[in-house]
């Protein structure tokens, strides 16, 4: 249910909603890391001003890691429209530029067709992206997008907070953030992974990307197949010249 009309107020760092305190602080620097799947191509032609404009653009369906919400409403969603273009040519400002938002002027919270992420790419990458589109070779989209978000307070700087908050408008209604996009990576399978890190880990390592390969029991063959290559001209040769000496 929507409020007729609710009084937000942002104050060092907090966000209060009918004066109370929600428990939140707000990172001007949080991640939302999500994976886009379900892909699909539109392209829409339409005259503005005397003017024929074309729009291209990516979309499917993201996976956070974690869950968006609104501050001050207890639902959430782990899944949101992802929408990806390339930025107009002339607005250099535009280029990875992201919008985060959610809109539920009827009071339904209809999840993936309500909150979407609108990132927006250099014309060169964006050109990359659709060529390896139409070619079939893209399947997945991961996406690390920098924003202002409400998150719960936590004493380690390096942790990740998953549940992720907008700032509702005055009637809860819906909520937007911006920002900007700092890294795009797609692939044309899902992303798996062969082999358990073994070993300790550091703060942090869980940032690194996660690279599929062949796994250790693949890799150690291939190396005793060099050097035994590499080795057996010289083994020949020392046998010939102790067979000559005998």
């Amino acid at each position: 249910m929507l409020n007729e009309n609710i009084a937000v107020e942002i104050k060092d760092g907090r966000i209060f909603i009918d004066e109370q305190d929600q428990g939140f602080e707000r990172d001007d620097q949080e991640h939302m890391r999500l994976t886009a799947r379900a892909l699909q191509k539109g392209h829409t032609v339409h005259m503005l001003d005397e003017k024929r404009l074309e729009d291209r653009r990516l979309f499917g369906i993201g996976t956070i890691e974690g869950n968006l919400g609104l501050v001050g409403q207890t639902h959430t969603v782990e899944r949101i429209e992802v929408i990806i273009q390339a930025a107009p040519a002339d607005r250099t400002d535009l280029d990875w530029h992201s919008y985060i938002g959610a809109s539920l002027a009827d009071g339904e919270f209809d999840d993936e067709d309500r909150w979407a992420v609108h990132v927006r790419v250099p014309g060169d990458v964006w050109k990359r992206l659709e060529f390896d589109y139409d070619a079939g070779q893209v399947r997945e989209i991961d996406l690390t997008v920098v924003a202002p978000l409400w998150c719960k307070p936590t004493p380690f700087f390096h942790q990740r907070r998953p549940d992720l908050k907008l700032t509702p408008d005055r009637n809860g209604g819906g909520g937007a953030t911006q920002g900007k996009t700092t890294s795009i990576t797609w692939r044309d399978r899902p992303a798996t992974v062969t082999d358990p890190v073994v070993g300790p880990t550091l703060a942090g390592d869980d940032d690194e990307p996660v690279v599929a390969g062949p796994g250790p029991s693949m890799v150690i063959p291939a190396r005793l197949v060099s050097i035994v290559s590499w080795c057996l001209p010289a083994i020949v040769v020392l046998l010939a010249f102790i067979a000559s000496r005998s």
